[in-house]
């Protein structure tokens, strides 16, 4: 065999090793570019901002507690309950995918759009859309937001009323309850009752956030409960004989 030759077999040799150790790893093109794509454009969009405006890009990088020097506890309700919006949306959205390959439609629609709205209530709440990027880049008050997002969850429940009734919908109420609650007092106590909001900061500051706390936790609780039961038993929430009666004691 001449040289030429053996380095052809030695090469193609070395791409059969380079391809059986890529399919032992498991790894697959199209999930390694979903990835690797939107991931990697936020960091050179973070990288283009830092270079254009001259702007320290750590504090887009870093955890905000230590860009604030604030100490790691502050604000610890409110990212647990980031965690559990997140929980409820990456459910819900998983949820239907599931139920999708599985053609059960309604259930899917449900699930999907359960997601997209728990999603959202996500980002509001981490990056706090109603405080303050709304009103600062589209012109709309918090007030104003809020009654969207109203009008947005009435029209889910509207929609899917009938498999709304079909699951445990008490805890979907508790949440609804303890939410509107913190938004009443938001609204409220500060325009209608400065007084007590001044003498009673701590009251005030349970009422709005610890009733915001207490429906995010119900919220995550509804929707993995019902995403659990539909996935494990779909037709619950398809068969038009099914009745509220019916329901599952898990």
């Amino acid at each position: 065999m001449n040289t030429a030759s053996h380095d052809a077999l030695s090469e193609a040799k070395q791409t059969m090793s380079i391809r059986a150790l890529w399919r032992m790893t498991g790894l697959s093109l199209v999930p390694v570019l979903v990835v690797l794509v939107p991931a990697g454009a936020l960091l050179i969009a973070v990288a283009a901002v830092g270079f254009l405006f001259d702007f320290d890009i750590g504090k887009l990088l870093h955890d905000p507690a230590a860009v604030a020097g604030m100490n790691p506890l502050t604000g610890m309700v409110s990212n647990l309950g980031v965690l559990l919006w997140a929980a409820a949306a990456f459910v819900c959205l998983f949820s239907a995918v599931l139920l999708r390959r599985r053609g059960a439609h309604e259930a899917f629609a449900f699930t999907l759009c359960a997601g997209l709205l728990s999603s959202y209530l996500m980002f509001d709440d981490l990056f706090m859309f109603h405080e303050n990027l709304v009103e600062r880049y589209i012109g709309m008050d918090e007030d104003g937001l809020y009654a969207c997002l109203g009008l947005a969850t009435l029209a889910f429940l509207i929609r899917f009323r009938a498999v709304i009734l079909r699951s445990d919908f008490g805890y979907l109420l508790l949440a609804l309850g303890f939410l509107a609650t913190s938004v009443i007092v938001d609204s409220v106590v500060d325009y209608a009752l400065p007084v007590f909001a001044d003498k009673f900061p701590i009251l005030e500051d349970l009422a709005e956030d610890g009733s915001k706390w207490l429906g995010i936790a119900f919220w995550a609780c509804y929707f993995l409960r019902t995403c659990y039961q539909m996935v494990v038993d779909s037709e619950r929430f398809t068969m038009r004989g099914t009745t509220a009666g019916a329901r599952s004691p898990g």
